[in-house]
């Protein structure tokens, strides 16, 4: 499934892989030939790492470090298109997008997290920090100090912290602010947003229970998912023209 290029719900990596391919394809004269080359191996190299014959499944050991390189060559789309790319609006609406999915995903994550109860155990936070790329972060602040308000504050409301949901909200007020379009048009836009951090206080958690403090933390990984996926759709009918042939882009 993780190469399946004829994947029906765009899931697996292949695919999305794929669709990266092509969505570069089209924008080939706004990318560097670096850029472009590391995408195509990006896509090659990952479908020849797992390769198998016929009615076979690649191993462990033939997929971790198909995954580690693969994340290794993400990083590197990602340098070059932060270091290269002109700050115009189409970079701008690419940062905002990759805002939204990471939003869309750390909520999903924290949120499943909490539902299996896997935060009652050292190993259950253990690989829910090395999700959010926090695990050093944590440890400085809180060495062996496990409990859900020490991770809500690493994770979710911490604006320094680029993977906690503070730290995503407040990149993404910014941008959004720069987008095109008056102040005024902009708004509808910051409103699916909280008006300033994560949407929660500390200091509304303390002393609640265990349970407590989970149950926010779901409804509030809830609405903000819920919040990304209506704000990705508003942007996209806002400056993109749709498939259907409407043109909506904002007019400034």
């Amino acid at each position: 499934m993780l190469a399946d290029l004829a994947d029906t719900k765009n899931a697996s990596i292949g695919f999305n892989l794929r669709a990266l391919e092509r969505s570069a394809l089209a924008l080939r004269e706004r990318l560097t030939s670096e850029q472009w080359r590391l995408i195509v191996t990006m896509v090659e190299s990952f479908a020849s790492a797992l390769e198998v014959a016929p009615g076979a499944l690649p191993g462990w050991a033939q997929v971790l470090p198909a995954l580690e390189r693969l994340a290794l060559q993400l990083a590197a789309v990602t340098g070059a298109q932060s270091d290269r790319m002109t700050r115009d609006h189409g970079w701008r609406l690419l940062t905002v997008g990759r805002l939204l999915e990471r939003l869309i995903g750390v909520t999903q994550r924290f949120e499943a997290f909490l539902e299996a109860g896997a935060l009652a155990s050292a190993a259950g936070v253990d690989l829910l920090l090395d999700l959010f790329d926090s695990a050093i972060t944590f440890r400085a602040r809180y060495q062996l100090h496990e409990d859900l308000l020490a991770l809500t504050d690493v994770l979710v409301l911490d604006s320094a912290n680029p993977r906690a949901f503070g730290g995503v909200l407040r990149r993404l007020r910014t941008e959004i602010s720069k987008l095109p379009g008056t102040p005024e048009s902009l708004a509808p836009l910051l409103a699916r947003l909280p008006d300033d951090g994560a949407g929660i206080a500390l200091e509304s958690l303390r002393g609640a229970s265990d349970a407590q403090i989970a149950q926010a933390l779901r409804e509030l990984s809830a609405r903000l998912y819920d919040a990304a996926c209506a704000l990705a759709d508003e942007i996209g009918h806002r400056y993109f023209t749709l498939a259907d042939g409407v043109d909506r882009q904002q007019r400034v």
